[in-house]
């Protein structure tokens, strides 16, 4: 497996994804959140974006170990970060019937 991606290393991509992890978890649009929205879709668009951040930066740090160069679960990871990607984008553009 490749030390780095674009001349990159994994540590620096997994450090620049935390960034945006914890700057979701603490800022965010409360007033797009009408008080009709569901528990699921509050999760769903409270921390939806901020775990998609999460996921990739544990992805580019696992890929950054020199022991899991052949494991599948940094894959895995990115593919569930782009689950949680669809279920944020598809409660933050969900009609709500009011």
């Amino acid at each position: 497996m490749q030390a780095s991606f674009l001349t990159v290393s994994w540590w620096v991509w997994g450090l620049l994804a935390l960034i945006p992890a914890v700057l979701f978890a603490f800022v965010w649009p409360k007033k797009k959140v009408g008080p009709d929205t569901t528990a699921v879709r509050y999760f769903w668009l409270r921390w939806g974006h901020s775990l998609v951040w999460l996921l990739l930066a544990v992805s580019f740090l696992l890929r950054s170990l020199p022991g899991t160069a052949p494991s599948v679960l940094p894959n895995l990871l990115a593919l569930a970060a782009l689950a949680v990607y669809l279920g944020f984008v598809g409660a933050a553009t969900a009609k709500v019937d009011r």
